[in-house]
């Protein structure tokens, strides 16, 4: 899933800009982060309606559809599309605006996330050491259809569904996972995508799906102490598709036929970005804390492999 910029008050609440406040990637130390996905032999079609909150505010609104072992996601505003294509190991990535598409290898999506991890272990600032390196406890005794995680620095708060059919969740999970280290690469000072993807592997366990999430998170000030930021978002889950959901694949699939083809780097060059994506449903935006004396952290770490980063591959 993906959502628009957040509101400037996301950004000055953690004193940081607004792009890298809405840029935030909520993602299980991935075993074997840079395996290709597995290929999908019987899929369940269903779609998840998610809205992300910032106080009483909706910061984005999206539509995610899985259909026939593919994932659609589009954002309202500004209209940005991300397909998922497990069997054929990519990304595409649409922007209707300028009629302009580009791909991305799910390898090199790992690869980058995996360097990146990498750098953020190695880093002076906790909260990115931490989001490197996830270690969240795992409070026992909840209510059904509750899970809670928590750390020092980083805390979610999950209302859930038991879903009873293991290919949709199976498809759920690959998609939040991949889809929240895409973030990472799109979004140059997103922070790592490992903390939500711990979530994922919990949620795997249990055999359950989110239906709302709050994140809290633990923000170090420059003067010293911390104050707590706290989002959230709902997820409205349906076991089948829309007349409307079929529409709007078939134009999709319009799309990736007609629309120009360019690389990642002229894709990101033209200004269509995730700009603000969250990485899949079920999450809120993450904003990491500059490390005093260090500038941002999380941006500077990201922003460095990102200039490593080669251009997308071409169409398979």
């Amino acid at each position: 899933m993906r959502f628009q910029l957040a509101s400037s008050r996301l950004a000055s609440a953690l004193g940081i800009t607004r792009r890298l406040a809405t840029s935030g990637a909520l993602a299980l130390l991935l075993v074997g982060l840079v395996a290709a996905p597995s290929s999908v032999a019987v899929a369940t079609d269903f779609r998840i309606v998610s809205e992300v909150y910032f106080d009483k505010d909706v910061v984005s609104t999206n539509r995610t559809l899985f259909r026939a072992g593919v994932v659609y996601d589009y954002l309202k505003a500004p209209g940005l599309t991300t397909v998922f294509d497990p069997a054929r190991q990519r990304f595409i990535l649409l922007d209707p605006a300028t009629k302009l598409r580009c791909e991305v290898d799910t390898v090199q999506v790992a690869q980058f996330n995996n360097a990146l991890r990498t750098r953020a272990d190695q880093n002076a600032d906790p909260l990115l050491r931490f989001m490197a390196q996830p270690n969240f406890a795992i409070e026992e005794n909840q209510p059904p259809g509750t899970l809670k995680l928590t750390s020092p620095l980083i805390t979610y708060q999950l209302k859930t569904m038991r879903v009873e059919d293991a290919e949709a969740l199976r498809q759920y999970i690959e998609f939040c996972d991949w889809y929240a280290q895409l973030n990472t690469m799109v979004n140059p000072g997103s922070p790592p995508p490992f903390a939500r993807m711990k979530v994922n592997q919990e949620l795997r366990k249990r055999q359950e799906m989110p239906l709302e999430v709050e994140l809290t998170i633990s923000v170090r000030q420059p003067r010293g102490g911390n104050r707590q930021v706290a989002l959230r978002s709902r997820h409205q889950i349906a076991w089948r598709l829309l007349g409307e959901d079929s529409v709007l694949i078939d134009q999709t699939a319009e799309e990736m036929a007609i629309f120009k083809e360019v690389t990642f780097q002229e894709f990101q060059e033209r200004g269509n970005a995730l700009a603000g994506a969250p990485p899949a449903p079920g999450d809120a935006p993450v904003a990491p804390v500059p490390a005093a004396g260090d500038g941002n952290a999380v941006r500077k770490a990201s922003a460095i492999e990102a200039k490593k980063k080669p251009a997308a591959t071409k169409r398979k």
